[in-house]
């Protein structure tokens, strides 16, 4: 494997001191108590109340929620290469995958030192082959890596050596769902997304190699209509088994924990919303809830990009007390960290990073106008220089997460040019906002739906990208993808379109923007069929797929 003596260097620089130097401001303790607990069904749970946070938006640096950090560049042999994707750590081992379908990228396994050890099965429709994935779980103890594709009816069994094993049958059809797997008592814990008349009268169940059903809960109000636009997640942060459904439409829903003596789903966190539910995600770490909010506020200016509105908030699990935050990764100079619950699993934060997009990110931020003390500009430009999109696998950043504390520690307040936007605002009504000079319209046209029913969708997407993309010659190994949103309006036209993540290239951009602003697009829907104005996410690749 071939290092660059950059991050031979990081290694040193990360343990000497956080790249920020931030000076630290306030702390958790001295926030307000945002959330209660309440007795549901004989469960204590912790319910956050939007109208006791403050409105401002403090800082983490990431250094108070990790620590043991270590900087990686992965084996950049030829059967070496990954994307990013899905990301596995235990103790000894990092497994990477790719949810996508069709499949494209098996699964890698890898040393905790970054070093190649295997393939894992490989794409195809035989014995221990796979078209699509959608969870993994590792077995260090018992050498074992398991994979789960879509609509699966059996979990699929590798050695560490890549070599298939007998599959698990599965005691139900999983449509989308995640493992965890106890190899000594042979047990699969398997949680779902419930689809209307599918063959599961579960969300959740615990089961033996053999497919037998051990304990499972029944469905009930989890039950959602077969749209696999939803998602399921078990971060599996704390030593909880934990289980969380982000639903498209509006519900009230919580986070629960698996608890295996009552042999029950339990709920432990939840917002009271006090109305409209808005588009919303929760999550936690060993000390804290977490939640991310997305579709009740108004888009924001950050740095010289506009971004979709999302905002994260954070309630300590003992004290109650909590605040919105943004968090920046001060071992790369205070870069923020976009939809940071994203990174947090299986108790390690970890950041899988393609050569491209880490230069990409880089480049940008020291062009942007955040201010960059001296020492970090240069340390920066040191490693954005060292990289090799061409030769170089991705990088990864890999830490342990902490236990947690009410002593949490902010950085110094500062204003919005530096960091980000230093308040939330709660608008009453659902707003799209203007990303013009005029900054606001507010008028009854721009009326958005926190939450279609149906989401809008692209039908034509196989035949209209490869006819109408200018660029559907670009070379296959040099893959690019522009990452759209925008709203898509009751006519089928998508307006307000801004690129939320470059693919480096600005004649790219430039091309997906124009193909999203003239597709034919199918409008979301509310239950009852009418058409609704709906934000809408779509990737644009090149060459078109």
């Amino acid at each position: 494997m071939k290092y660059s003596y950059i991050f031979l260097c990081l290694l040193f620089f990360i343990w000497g001191c956080n790249s920020s130097g931030s000076q630290r401001g306030t702390t958790l303790e001295e926030c307000p108590q945002v959330a209660h607990l309440q007795t549901v069904n004989g469960e204590q749970v912790v319910v956050a109340d939007l109208n006791l946070f403050s409105k401002e938006v403090q800082t983490i640096p990431l250094s108070e929620l990790i620590e043991d950090v270590r900087f990686l560049k992965l084996d950049d042999r030829p059967e070496a290469l990954v994307e990013a994707g899905l990301t596995f750590v235990t103790e000894n081992y990092i497994g990477l995958g790719k949810i996508q379908f069709p499949q494209r990228m098996p699964y890698k396994l890898f040393d905790r030192q970054g070093n190649y050890l295997s393939t894992i099965g490989s794409i195809g429709q035989g014995p221990g082959e796979y078209t699509n994935m959608y969870a993994d779980y590792i077995d260090e103890k018992n050498e074992r890596v398991y994979i789960l594709p879509w609509s699966a009816k059996f979990l699929l069994a590798y050695d560490f050596q890549g070599k298939p094993c007998d599959p698990i049958p599965l005691a139900y059809t999983v449509p989308k769902g995640v493992i965890q797997v106890d190899g000594d008592k042979q047990r699969v814990y398997v949680g779902i997304i419930p689809f209307e008349n599918y063959d599961s009268d579960a969300v959740y169940w615990v089961q033996d190699f053999q497919g037998n059903v051990i304990h499972e809960v029944e469905a009930g109000h989890f039950y959602v209509y077969p749209d696999f636009s939803n998602e399921i997640k078990s971060q599996r942060n704390t030593a909880d088994k934990s289980l969380y459904i982000l639903y498209w439409e509006s519900r009230q829903d919580s986070l629960y924990h698996y608890d295996e003596l009552q042999q029950k789903l339990k709920p432990v966190f939840t917002i009271d919303f006090k109305g409209d539910i808005p588009m919303h995600d929760y999550g936690e770490l060993p000390g804290y809830f977490l939640a991310n909010i997305t579709t009740d506020f108004k888009q924001v200016e950050w740095g010289t990009q506009a971004e979709l509105p999302a905002y994260e908030l954070l309630v300590d699990k003992k004290t109650l007390k909590g605040t919105f935050y943004r968090i920046v990764n001060d071992y790369l100079g205070n870069i923020p960290l976009e939809y940071s619950m994203f990174y947090f699993k299986n108790g390690y934060f970890t950041l899988n990073m393609e050569p491209a997009h880490l230069k990409q990110q880089l480049e940008d931020f020291l062009e942007s106008n955040f201010k960059i003390k001296d020492e970090d500009r240069e340390y920066l430009t040191k490693l954005c220089n060292s990289i090799s999109e061409e030769d170089d696998n991705n990088y990864m950043m890999i830490g342990k997460l902490k236990s947690g504390s009410s002593t949490l520690n902010f950085l110094t307040e500062t204003k919005k040019e530096d960091i980000l936007q230093s308040t939330v605002s709660l608008p009453k009504e659902e707003v799209v906002v203007s990303l013009t000079e005029d900054d606001l319209i507010h008028d009854e046209d721009t009326t958005i739906y926190k939450i279609a029913f149906y989401s809008p969708y692209l039908t034509e997407w196989k035949t209209y990208f490869p006819a109408n993309n200018r660029f559907k010659d670009w070379p296959k190994d040099d893959e690019k993808m522009v990452l759209i949103y925008c709203v898509a309006e009751k006519s089928g036209k998508a307006t307000q379109i801004i690129v939320k993540r470059s693919s480096g290239v600005p004649e790219l951009d430039t091309e997906a923007v124009r193909l999203i602003a003239e597709a034919p697009i199918d409008p979301a829907t509310d239950k009852e069929g009418n058409k609704v104005r709906c934000n809408f996410t779509i990737g644009v690749y090149f060459p078109p797929r």
